[in-house]
């Protein structure tokens, strides 16, 4: 199985960017302002994007301020199954460390490198969006 993985750092508090991953209404700001569903423990979230299938996504772990863990419960290609961790770590008081790894790809799988670049992607979205405080999500 295949894992790709990023890592970035941002400058402000953990909690600033534990609640951007871990709430509907933080997740809506950097990665697509179409989710429905619920945010927390054992609970799911679907993101729609204009033309394109859903992903259901069930929170399976949370931990606060350091680690936000997914399953894809319904989606395109070989996407069920896999899992996205965000580890967040402190730099000092104002910078934060994530790390995100979406594991479970098969091996060879085609949409492996598509998706790979997608989340650099959003990566950056994320980034800009803890540090400004302004919505910009990746997909419109």
């Amino acid at each position: 199985m295949a894992t790709s993985s990023h890592k970035i750092t941002i400058d402000v508090p953990q909690d600033r960017v534990f609640k951007a991953l871990s709430t509907v209404e933080g997740l809506k700001s950097w990665y697509t302002p179409t989710i429905e569903g619920a945010a927390g423990k054992n609970h799911e979230v679907v993101f729609t994007f204009a033309g394109k299938e859903p992903f259901r996504w069930k929170f399976i772990d949370l931990k606060p301020n350091s680690l936000v863990r997914w399953e894809c419960i319904d989606g395109p290609g070989d996407a069920v199954g896999t899992r996205v961790t965000f580890a967040v770590s402190g730099k000092g008081n104002q910078s934060s460390v994530v790390e995100c790894d979406h594991e479970g790809w098969p091996d060879g799988h085609s949409e492996f490198t598509k998706c790979n670049t997608l989340w650099g992607i959003l990566m950056g979205h994320l980034n800009k969006y803890a540090e400004s405080g302004l919505p910009d999500p990746a997909f419109n």
